[in-house]
């Protein structure tokens, strides 16, 4: 099982390595992500009293331990940023939505 966790663990960072890659090459340090993209990414975030929430990711900026994700919930408003700890920032499946969005933003 440890394999498997080492080989998710080096996909994961793999990915957020992609991501900054990208934002640095167009000298980024945050990019906004195009409102009107087909298929926009949404990710699982808990606010501070354990409410859950699906939001697209609006931005995705360069932060000392990686990335970070700004996401906005569509029915109340809240706003938050997720960190490298956060769940937005774990899912291998959100990650590679991200970086296609990015893709699709600096197009």
């Amino acid at each position: 099982m440890k394999d498997y966790q080492q080989k998710v663990n080096e996909l994961r960072n793999e990915i957020v390595d992609s991501i900054i890659n990208l934002l640095k090459e167009h000298e980024l340090k945050e990019l906004k992500l195009d409102d009107d993209l087909e298929d926009l990414c949404y990710v699982v975030w808990f606010d501070n009293e354990g409410n859950a929430y699906d939001s697209p990711v609006r931005k995705v900026s360069l932060d000392k331990n990686g990335i970070s994700l700004d996401v906005v919930d569509e029915d109340t408003g809240f706003t938050a940023t997720l960190y490298n700890h956060d769940l937005g920032c774990q899912n291998l499946d959100w990650l590679c939505k991200i970086h296609e969005n990015i893709l699709d933003t600096l197009e």
